[in-house]
Parts: structure tokens; sequence; C-alpha cells
């Protein structure tokens, strides 16, 4: 069960319950089938847990949008196969504490391929802190901004953390966030990251997050296979597209393709430092591209130290 704790308001001009969004929430057991699964015929918006889950949203002023979704009424049936629906937004970030105590969200599905900043939480502002949480099994799709836990951590805390599943999407796509902004440790990614489906040229994809921007990740480790398809860039066994980062204690295996700009931990990383690393990922240059590394793709006033790399690399050029 999740439990909301403290007093709530709603605020009059928006209708959403922006107050709840900063309170604390204890998931005190496991939850299975978040969202059921996405096709017709096996039990559309059937949520086991649609007891638990409601308390969040009640509180958020958004307990008639997740009633559609639990509704098998066919006007709703668009709503039911977009899945879950992501918690928080920029204008109104979650800036709460989700505490996992341990406990795990399984079989967690989102398929909103129109829409960006797409997960568990869609935006996760400053404040935020999720911890001692696991997302297993989870399917989550989008378009731009998409991670299993959150689509965009633009000032959150991520502490002790596991997901497995798979994620889907365009640019900015990890398994654990789509853009992090903020801190994160202890983390550990396992499954599979796809971009390059839409006929544009993906960016910013990796294993844990998609893009890292002026953040800190510490002791995260991803195994499993990214794949970007079309003239995709900046790919990492950790994170795709970096800047002003740092990284460490961080590892990854598994197989990794990409066209430019893929390296085993790190993509394309400017102004960075990363120290401690370990990759023994299969690396493939796919449509024989350059930039590839077996621990970081391309490098611009980037240091690395401390690392290692025990895998395999197949390209064409500028490769190390």
């Amino acid at each position: 069960k999740m439990q909301l704790l403290g007093a709530y308001r709603q605020d009059p001009a928006s209708g959403v319950n922006n107050t709840a969004l900063g309170k604390t929430y204890l998931l005190t057991g496991d939850l299975d089938k978040a969202v059921s699964h996405l096709h017709r015929g096996m039990a559309l918006g059937h949520f086991e847990a649609f007891d638990v889950l409601r308390s969040m949203y009640f509180h958020m002023g958004l307990y008639d949008r997740l009633l559609e979704i639990h509704s098998n009424d066919p006007e709703t049936t668009p709503d039911v196969l977009e899945g879950f629906p992501p918690i928080g937004s920029d204008a109104a970030p979650f800036t709460g504490v989700l505490d996992g105590q341990g406990h795990a969200i399984h079989r967690l599905g989102i398929h909103r391929t129109e829409d960006g900043h797409v997960g568990l939480l869609a935006v996760a502002g400053r404040g935020a802190h999720v911890r001692d949480l696991q997302l297993t099994d989870a399917l989550v799709q989008g378009r731009d901004t998409i991670g299993v836990l959150v689509g965009n951590n633009w000032g959150g805390t991520l502490e002790r953390i596991r997901v497995h599943g798979r994620v889907t999407g365009q640019n900015d796509v990890g398994l654990v966030t789509g853009i992090h902004q903020a801190s994160l440790s202890q983390a550990l990614a396992e499954g599979s990251v796809e971009s390059g489906f839409m006929g544009m040229t993906p960016v910013g994809i990796g294993g844990v997050t998609g893009q890292a921007l002026r953040s800190k990740t510490r002791d995260a480790h991803f195994h499993g296979s990214i794949q970007v398809r079309d003239l995709g860039t900046a790919a990492g066994g950790i994170a795709g597209l970096v800047m002003d980062s740092e990284f460490e204690q961080v590892t990854s295996s598994g197989s990794f393709g990409c066209a430019y700009n893929l390296g085993g931990i790190l993509g394309d990383a400017s102004n960075s430092l990363l120290t401690g690393a370990w990759s023994s990922g299969s690396i493939s240059n796919t449509l024989n591209r350059y930039n590839v590394g077996g621990l970081v793709g391309f490098a611009s006033l980037t240091t690395v130290r401390q690392s290692s790399f025990g895998g395999s690399i197949t390209a064409r050029s500028q490769t190390g």
C-alpha cells in the first residue's frame, strides 16, 4: 500500500493539488500491474493496485483522470491504452518524497508515443527525493525525455534505485531517467533502451540516463542492450549526452549500437569527469560511422581517471 503523510489542500485556481506534489509517500508493499497490459482483451485498465495508486492521485486533484483509466468504457479506451498517467509536469513538478522502503512496483506500463516527459514521475523538481524503490518488468514508451522512474529530473535526489524493463523513444531516453540534472547514487538498471523509430535523428540515449546536465552520478550500473537506429548520436552504457557532470564508480555490460558518438560509459561528453569506470560491453558502430570508444565516444574538455574497458568494439574509424 502507498500512504500519504501530512495534510493537503486543493489549489482552486488550477484544480491540481500542488501541495500534495511536495508530500511524503511510503510504499508499504509490492504493487503488481500498476497498469494493465496495453492490448485489447487483456483486462484493459485493470489495476490490482488501484486503491494504492488512487491515494496519490486523489490528493493531487487528478482522481477523475485515474478513474477514466480504470474504466473499460469504450469512450475511455484511448486513455486506457496510454497506460499510467505520469505524475507531475513542468509547471507543477513532483517535489516530495517517494520512499519505496525496498518494495517494488511491477509491470508499470506507459504508452504515450506522442508525449514528452514520460515516466512514473514526469518531472521531479528541486527538493524531490526518491529512494529505496524497485521498478520491475516495466514497459515505458514515449517521444522525448523518457525514463521508467523520471522523465525529467531537474532537481531531485535519487538513491538506492533498481529499474528493470524496456524503454523506447526518440531523444533523451534512459532506463532510470530521460534527463538528469541532479544527484543519482546506488542505481542498478537492467533491460533494453531503444530509439530511432520515428524517422528522425535520435540524440541522447543511455542505459541509466539519456542526458546528464550539471549532475552527479555515483555507484550506478547498467546491464542490457542499447539499440539506436537511423543516424543516431550520443549513446552510452550509462549516459548518452553529457555536459558539466561527474560520474564515479559506474559500470556497464551488454550490447550497444549507435551510428555516432558511442561509448561503453558515455556517448558525447563535454566538460565532465569520469572516475573509476568499467565497461565490458560489446560495442557496435552501426552504419560504419565514427567516434566510438570503450569508455567515451567523443570527449571535449573531459577527464577520465582510473577507468578501463574489457569488452569489444566493431567500428570503421575513430575508435579507441
